[in-house]
């Protein structure tokens, strides 16, 4: 067997073993190409099968003692505003990403009496952390929308 590189082994051992452990840990592995088919194109990062079906699961509100869920038009703009525009620099989509993870957004939903009002959805539920799914993958690739500047981390970890 030709090594080219031969700290290759070590570095493919190294993400193996790790990778291993976090799945000990709760992590769901996931393969890179389960990862690209989820994110359609290379410069997508987000999940958005995994997404959607989690934001489901965790988004129910109640008003006037009946529960609802969100309307799947409200959880697809809350998927799309995940996905930050880099536009305005990396560190404020950063702080747009982080504000949403952290605290939500408030979303607007008709009720049974046809009152419109707003109601937060959540991507993490911080108050019981076992409700969240976790995933990780290996040689996760992404690039820009214009194919270049791209990059491949040894592991990834999704909530």
């Amino acid at each position: 067997m030709t090594v080219n590189n031969p700290n290759a082994y070590l570095e493919r051992e190294f993400q193996a073993q790790a990778a291993d452990v976090l799945h000990k840990l709760g992590y769901a592995p996931i393969t890179p190409e389960e990862c690209i088919a989820q994110r359609g194109v290379r410069y997508n990062v987000l999940l958005k099968d995994i997404l959607r079906k989690k934001l489901h699961e965790l988004n129910i509100f109640e008003y006037g003692g009946t529960k609802y869920k969100f309307k799947p038009a409200n959880i697809e703009r809350a998927i799309d505003e995940l996905d930050a525009n880099l536009a305005d620099g990396l560190i404020k989509a950063s702080e747009k990403v982080y504000d949403a993870l952290l605290l939500g957004r408030d979303l607007p939903e008709t009720v049974a009496d046809g009152r419109t009002l707003s109601f937060n959805l959540r991507y993490i539920d911080w108050d019981n952390i076992e409700n969240n799914t976790f995933h990780v993958t290996r040689e996760f690739s992404v690039s820009n929308a214009a194919g270049d500047d791209g990059a491949i981390p040894d592991l990834v970890l999704f909530e």
